[in-house]
């Protein structure tokens, strides 16, 4: 998996084992309503049913369990949706990044599936979601856990931007 570190670079997960040399990484904290850099304290690593996204030019896999942060541009709301309740679906997921003045939504789709694919990541809690990046400057925000309703119920972009 991907994670954007400290300095705003985008670092390659492969293993549990393989030293990172990142401190930190952005996350989207659900309980402040605001990005901030979590400290990178452990890595998980998951074998499970993967889901192949292709966004902005750029694929990478999801496990299918996990959530992704969509958008609505006409209306501007917010929402998490499982990444298996995207398949054969148009929709748009909230991209953001360090250089943007405001966040979009970008189109994307789903292109493989992937019974078993292993894949390691930062440790999340409950009220974090992953800033995984699409390109050197923009990333989405997924999670393993669905908390987003919990505390953004109804929410519209400027209420974490």
């Amino acid at each position: 998996m991907l994670m954007m570190d400290e300095n705003n670079e985008t670092v390659i997960i492969d293993s549990i084992y393989d030293p990172i040399k990142s401190q930190y990484f952005w996350t989207l904290n659900l309980e402040q309503r605001d990005f901030m850099l979590s400290p990178l304290l452990i890595l998980e690593e998951l074998v499970a049913p993967s889901i192949k996204l292709q966004i902005g030019g750029y694929g990478f896999y999801i496990p299918s369990m996990w959530n992704v942060v969509v958008f609505d541009d006409e209306t501007t709301s917010i929402d998490t949706v499982p990444i298996f309740d995207l398949f054969g679906k148009d929709f748009k997921v909230l991209a953001y990044g360090p250089k943007c003045s405001k966040p979009y939504g970008i189109r994307g789709a789903v292109v493989d599936y992937i019974p078993e694919y292993k894949m390691a990541y930062p440790s999340l809690n409950k009220t974090q979601l992953l800033c995984h990046p699409i390109s050197a400057s923009l990333f989405i925000m997924i999670s393993g856990t669905d908390s987003f309703n919990k505390y953004l119920k109804n929410a519209d972009i400027s209420d974490i931007i």
